[in-house]
Order: C-alpha cells, then sequence, then structure tokens
C-alpha cells in the first residue's frame, strides 16, 4: 500500500487483515489511503498552532510518533468498516473513534500535551503558544 504516514502493518494492528481485504469487487488499497488522506487534515486541523503538522507526518519508520499512528488508525478504520451502514459498526469501533477525537480536542484545547511531538515554531523562532479564554456569560448578569 501507497499510505502518506501509515504503513502496511499499522492497520493490521486494529483490525484483521481478512477484513481489509475481503471485498473482491473493490479496491480496498485505494479507498484506505483517500481515508487517509482525510484523517491527516483532520489531524492537522486540530493539532496546527501548537505542533509542527509538516514534521509529524513527514517522519517515517521508527520516528513516527506511535501516539498520532494510533489515533490516525482508530479514525481510518472506523470510517472503513462504516462504509457499510453506520448501524453495522461494532461498539468497539464507535468508541475507539470517539476516544481519538475527544484526545484531539484535548490536545488542540492544551489540555493534554504528548510526548515527542515537534512544536510549531514562528517565523521568528519562538515557539507558538495559543492563549485562549471565555467570556460567556450564563446567568446574564452583569
Amino acid at each position: 500500500m501507497a499510505f502518506i504516514f501509515l504503513e502496511d502493518g499499522d492497520l493490521k494492528s486494529g483490525i484483521l487483515d481478512r477484513f481489509l481485504t475481503e471485498r473482491s469487487e473493490e479496491v480496498p488499497q485505494a479507498i484506505l489511503e483517500t481515508i487517509e488522506k482525510k484523517k491527516i487534515a483532520v489531524i492537522k486541523t486540530k493539532l496546527k498552532g501548537r505542533y509542527d503538522t509538516d514534521a509529524i507526518f513527514t517522519a517515517t519508520g521508527d520516528s513516527r510518533n506511535y501516539y498520532i499512528i494510533d489515533l490516525l488508525i482508530k479514525l481510518v478504520l472506523y470510517d472503513f468498516v462504516g462504509r457499510n451502514a453506520a448501524r453495522k459498526v461494532p461498539k468497539d469501533y464507535k468508541e475507539d473513534y470517539d476516544w481519538a477525537m475527544k484526545t484531539l480536542e484535548k490536545i488542540k484545547a492544551g489540555k493534554e500535551t504528548p510526548d515527542g511531538l515537534p512544536p510549531f515554531v514562528n517565523e521568528d523562532g519562538s515557539t507558538g503558544r495559543i492563549i485562549s479564554g471565555n467570556s460567556k456569560n450564563e446567568n446574564f448578569y452583569i
């Protein structure tokens, strides 16, 4: 398979090889490559501004971040299995997908900082730090 970031054995750690190749009328390799591209875009969007996403996804072999690999596998497999019908997706794939998306949201919010990810560096050489706040007034009092 010609994945961008994943390698041949990565998906086999999350699903039986038979399920990846059993559909004879389809080309699972092309489908998986397309899904991987879409899910890499999702992860890049979530990590943008905090981490150097280009460095993360150009890494190869053992220099890849296995936490990102795990998140990407869960997202790709959920879409691959769910192509048939969403109601037929096993519960554990749905739970893995939900965990991956919640984890990406935590990373985006700065509540979780994975080890080994290269920080985003501004043009002046400083690392980018995102500061956010909340001014929501739920009780409508001044």
